[in-house]
């Protein structure tokens, strides 16, 4: 998560492993609350031995 310190700026925690975010974080949701980012919504119709296959790619951009 995180929070806007006036002075500061935006500072993000990770409340789960009791840290600071790094670069070693990577944003994958922004919203106002848990309801705008929940990782699940709505409903799903279809076979129910469906298969999810995911990949991920991450690339490191030079700024």
């Amino acid at each position: 998560m995180e929070c806007y310190l006036p002075g500061i700026g935006w500072v993000g925690q990770d409340p789960t492993h009791n840290r600071k975010t790094d670069e070693t974080y990577i944003k994958v949701a922004h919203g106002r609350d848990y309801a705008d980012v929940r990782p699940l919504s709505g409903s799903y119709r279809g076979d129910s031995a469906a298969n999810l296959d995911v990949a991920v790619e991450i690339q490191r951009l030079d700024w």
